[in-house]
């Protein structure tokens, strides 16, 4: 009777030491293989609550990176949504490869019957993930970048525009256009913002703001692209009236709308202004803001007069973001598969 007491209680300590050991491990995912899990609608609330090790670890495969080590890039966010509407999940990743921007790096990956799908849409451009809303209201979801118009210079503000994209049945589209309503409500809320009261300027800068004449009393293009105007203390404000101005711009309310504004910035005593103001000119893109653009190409820093130049070579009228492709990923996910 003692060896089986003895016996018995030796299996009841194993037991309990392995039930300990279990316990206190931290969460592991039954399934650290993300391409293999099931994508379909209904598992969006698990899939959504996977870890970031996990996400992170499928993105690093599909792109053929063994790499993983902290400092190489990070997951900054993830999110499973329905954006194709056929029965089966989206992942849409936010993430950097560790460079000095953050999180600016957005991918989408479907899973097919082909395979993975990867749409990068940072191919073409600067975007960073804004949101991911059924805007129409209609159950359909659409995805909201943010990418910056107008600054990125050293000391000064980046203005930034909200870009909505859509699947269309052979790749996700800009369908800005189609959602008005949400740029309206975007223009009001910086109206909101613009209207509020804004600290006192000091002598030296209320000096120099009289010394801007407006628009209409410019002898000259020369004259007004001269004639100083605030550096940049307020420059978060410059970028509030930039977007307003293109939204207002892109609704139709009015072609040239910033136009004023871009002169002073033009004539600003700050090269980071006026290189704020040569974009801004390039996206306004009306014969007379060109023609402005065109006297910066000329001006005594260099920086602005490449800028300058640069973009009057390349201006072009506004036009939608270009449609973002897929690419099929190899049966083992590392590399693209054979076209």
């Amino acid at each position: 009777m003692k060896n089986i007491i003895s016996s018995m209680g030796g299996i009841l300590f194993l037991f309990i030491c392995s039930y300990s050991s279990f316990a206190g491990a931290p969460h592991i995912s039954p399934s650290l293989e993300l391409a293999s899990m099931d994508w379909s609608v209904k598992q969006a609330q698990s899939l959504n609550a996977e870890p970031k090790d996990v996400v992170w670890k499928f993105i690093n495969n599909v792109e053929g990176n063994t790499d993983l080590i902290h400092g190489h890039g990070k997951l900054c966010e993830f999110h499973f949504a329905d954006l194709r509407y056929y029965g089966k999940l989206s992942l849409v990743v936010s993430y950097d490869n560790g460079g000095t921007a953050d999180c600016n790096d957005v991918e989408i990956f479907d899973k097919t019957a082909a395979g993975i799908e990867s749409y990068d849409f940072d191919a073409t451009q600067d975007l960073s993930l804004d949101s991911i809303e059924d805007i129409g209201g209609n159950g359909r979801y659409e995805l909201v970048l943010s990418g910056g118009f107008a600054g990125g210079i050293t000391g000064h503000c980046i203005a930034t525009w909200p870009v909505i994209y859509a699947w269309n049945g052979t790749g996700y589209a800009d369908v800005s256009a189609e959602f008005k309503g949400y740029y309206r409500q975007k223009l009001a809320e910086l109206q909101r913002q613009l209207n509020q009261p804004q600290p006192e300027p000091s002598p030296k800068q209320a000096e120099t703001n009289e010394s801007v004449p407006g628009l209409e009393m410019q002898s000259s293009m020369q004259q007004a692209i001269s004639a100083p105007a605030p550096s940049s203390e307020y420059s978060d404000i410059d970028c509030q009236k930039a977007e307003e101005a293109k939204a207002k711009r892109f609704l139709g309310i009015s072609r040239d709308a910033g136009m004023s504004d871009a002169i002073k910035w033009a004539g600003s005593d700050d090269p980071a202004t006026r290189q704020f103001a040569a974009i801004v000119l390039s996206d306004i893109a009306t014969p007379e803001a060109i023609e402005y653009l065109r006297i910066l190409s000329s001006d005594p820093d260099p920086n602005v007069a490449k800028l300058g130049k640069d973009l009057s070579a390349s201006i072009t009228a506004p036009s939608v973001h270009p449609m973002i492709q897929g690419e099929l990923l190899g049966p083992n996910f590392t590399t693209p598969a054979a076209k």
